[in-house]
């Protein structure tokens, strides 16, 4: 079979690949089911006009994914009411209409006070705004109807429920393994974890704070679930830190561990706020090449845009990175992944990239076709595509060759495999038997892949595509 080698995308053009789904620089948002209020600095106002103002206020940076606190805090002794899914319902359509996915993370306190007051010992201060684990686990029953109807909206499922922000505060996750919070002979923070996955479709990811989470409370020895539950760090400052996910100690057995298990769950991470720099991290900026080889050793998907960006108007570490230049001397040095054709303009020459373009267009993957070719006897077509992203595209779901008319209209396609299976740094050859009738001089091969909601993605390559997703080869 002769191949044809396929152009790369010059890097001028990698903006075009920021509207991927399933990867990226991510939202934050947050509303009170009950209320539909939003929270923190945005409490009182309406939850659906603030999402729409974050849109808004980030469109430059063409983000596809948010982070989404559903919190369920009025109704600690309760079922969930009609009025709370009704508002869950009308902030899913708003996501569906700004083209966003969630990462979903149900939660109850959210107040740092309640952290910082509750010890673990007075049980009825604890229970005033977070339930006893058999709640948790009726409201979690309650939600399969609306996890399974919005699957293709939701990017992950994070465990959250337990702790302030949903985080499984320690003090939070022994008040629940208390004999009296058992479930079904269940230690508390088991049996929630387990309704978790038990009432969500069998397909979706999870998110898991702390890896002991994890190891604790599932069995490795079932693979379908134990595979599909990741991690997400919610305190990236780059110094070893016993919140990080992976422990303090890089390279010890929890952290090499992350780094293998990212390849099979996505993973999710932010850094502390930039307002807050000064107190975790002594004042010091967080390093971008720090923060790039820790997002690459752990195989991140996704990262949020609301910490320590632009956060309230500020200027903190990620817009500084937008002045930080590098160069492929730099990241060979550091070990990172990257395209050549990344430094390149559409006339091939050197163009200056800086550490924010670097980490925003290699979270998750980034695909380029290599090379592609058929055998016109046995309508054979092979292709093969490589992954420079730091993780592989585990949101996808199908890769799909055909046969183009002159017109662009498929005369014939097929399945030629999942693009999952694309772990970073290597190329995998996709193939597929593509019969056909007329001339084959007038047929052009293609490739689209897409996620299970038919979104599809652009590959990183300076190839024609059309209207309907198809990169013609």
């Amino acid at each position: 079979m002769k191949k044809k080698s396929i152009p790369p995308l010059p890097g001028g053009a990698s903006i075009n690949l920021l509207r991927n789904p399933d990867r990226g620089l991510r939202l934050e948002l947050y509303m009170n089911v009950h209320t539909g209020e939003s929270m923190f600095e945005y409490a009182g106002r309406d939850a659906f006009q603030c999402l729409r103002n974050q849109a808004s206020y980030y469109q430059d940076d063409y983000p596809t994914l948010a982070q989404v606190y559903f919190y369920l805090t009025d109704y600690w002794s309760r079922p969930l009411d009609d009025a709370a899914f009704r508002r869950m319902e009308a902030y899913f359509t708003i996501l569906n209409e700004l083209g966003l996915k969630a990462l979903l993370r149900f939660a109850y306190t959210h107040a740092m006070e309640d952290f910082e007051n509750n010890t673990g010992i007075d049980c009825i201060l604890i229970n005033a705004t977070e339930p006893a684990p058999a709640q948790m686990v009726a409201h979690l029953q309650q939600l399969r109807p609306f996890l399974y109807a919005h699957r293709k909206q939701i990017h992950v499922l994070q465990a959250g429920l337990i702790g302030v922000w949903g985080e499984w505060h320690q003090d939070k996750r022994d008040l629940a393994n208390q004999e009296h919070n058992h479930v079904g002979g269940m230690y508390g923070e088991t049996a929630i974890l387990q309704a978790l996955i038990d009432n969500s479709p069998p397909d979706m990811y999870h998110q898991v704070r702390m890896r002991n989470m994890k190891t604790l409370n599932l069995d490795p020895t079932d693979t379908a679930t134990y595979n599909r539950v990741g991690y997400h760090d919610d305190f990236i400052i780059t110094a070893p830190h016993h919140w990080n996910t992976g422990g303090h100690v890089p390279g010890s057995a929890d952290w090499r561990a992350v780094g293998e298990e990212s390849l099979l769950a996505p993973m999710d991470g932010e850094m502390i706020w930039g307002a807050s720099v000064g107190m975790y991290h002594g004042g010091k900026g967080i390093d971008a090449e720090a923060v790039a080889c820790r997002l690459y050793d752990h195989h991140f998907t996704s990262l949020s845009m609301v910490h320590n960006y632009c956060e309230n108007e500020g200027v903190y570490d990620m817009v500084r990175w937008k002045e930080e230049l590098t160069s492929p001397i730099r990241l060979t040095e550091l070990g990172l992944p990257f395209h050549p054709a990344w430094f390149l303009d559409s006339d091939g020459m050197p163009l200056s990239r800086s550490m924010f373009e670097y980490i925003r267009d290699y979270l998750g993957y980034y695909l380029v076709i290599e090379c592609a070719g058929i055998e016109t006897g046995s309508a054979k077509a092979e292709v093969a595509i490589r992954n420079y992203g730091f993780a592989p595209p585990l949101g996808l779901t199908s890769l799909d060759l055909a046969m183009l008319d002159t017109e662009n209209q498929v005369v014939c396609r097929a399945v030629a495999g999942n693009p999952s299976v694309l772990l970073p740094g290597e190329s995998v050859t996709f193939a597929a038997v593509l019969p056909f009738e007329g001339c084959a001089s007038s047929l052009r091969l293609a490739v689209a892949a897409y996620n299970s909601a038919g979104t599809l993605i652009r590959f990183a390559n300076d190839v024609y595509v059309t209207q309907s997703g198809y990169h013609l080869l």
